[in-house]
């Protein structure tokens, strides 16, 4: 796919901000691990990264009010993002970002605020892409997957791979615009939707009084979604969570909408 100027704009602005020598927005102990981060939510989705640069922005402006430095953890930068702990590991070497804070002098303090009006500017720039090339691209490659699969007499099954939430969001309104509505379930770390407790709700209400439900909540949750998955809907939009401990062997495409850092990932 080929980016849109606009896409392409917020991309080369992103980078070159992350290649200054000073950012108040990334302390140095978590500058690679968050340089990382950020980069994988702006190859993810305009959405995605556009949820982090408020985030960062929201920070920078708490740092100010208490004249101390930001020490934002990856964490609180983007809490949608669901490889954070596997790419720490990776990168463990860089410590842990624990400091004592110390006061901003009042050129630090213009620094700063100059920091800051940069991410709102991004953030705006992200707000005002609508349409993904990304996501457009995505429906392209589904119509043509689920057309090789039907040469091959394989189910009308897609699971769709992606470390963002925010973009697994984004996911499920391009395709609930498309010949694919109705037919979409979400899997994530949570699984808090109300499409998700409705399936839930209608699963434990036909199993009632049977040995499937085993009384974990989040165990039974997984089991009504794929058992949805394989047996009402078309597509499943999944992050992370969905990359082990299920049985997803009647699903015929696999769609990696996200690269994971581990590229053993992709062989699981």
């Amino acid at each position: 796919f080929v980016p849109t100027p606009e896409e392409q704009r917020l991309y080369d602005l992103v980078s070159e901000y992350l290649q200054r020598g000073n950012l108040y927005a990334l302390p140095s102990s978590q500058r690679k691990l968050m340089t990382l981060i950020l980069r994988k939510l702006l190859a993810s989705s305009t959405y995605a990264i556009s949820g982090t640069l408020g985030a960062l922005t929201t920070r920078l402006e708490k740092a100010a009010q208490e004249q101390a430095t930001a020490l934002i953890e990856p964490e609180e930068v983007s809490p949608d993002y669901e490889g954070i702990d596997e790419i720490e590991d990776e990168l463990s070497e860089e410590g842990s970002g624990k400091k004592e804070k110390e006061p901003l002098t009042p050129e630090q303090l213009t620094e700063l605020e100059q920091e800051r009006q940069t991410l709102i500017e991004f953030k705006a720039l992200a707000d005002s892409i609508v349409k993904n090339s990304k996501g457009e691209a995505l429906l392209a490659a589904l119509r043509s997957g689920f057309s090789k699969a039907q040469e091959f007499g394989a189910p009308q099954k897609a699971i769709i791979f992606t470390e963002s939430t925010r973009t697994q969001q984004y996911l499920l309104q391009v395709l609930d615009a498309s010949p694919h509505k109705g037919k979409i379930v979400l899997f994530n770390g949570s699984n808090n939707d109300a499409r998700s407790r409705e399936i839930y709700q209608a699963w434990m209400k036909k199993h009632h009084g049977t040995d499937r439900i085993t009384g974990s909540p989040s165990s039974d949750m997984r089991a009504a979604l794929v058992d949805y998955f394989r047996d009402e809907a078309t597509i499943m939009v999944a992050t992370e969570a969905a990359a082990e401990g299920i049985n997803l062997q009647f699903c015929s495409l696999v769609v990696n909408y996200d690269l994971p850092w581990n590229p053993q990932r992709i062989e699981q």
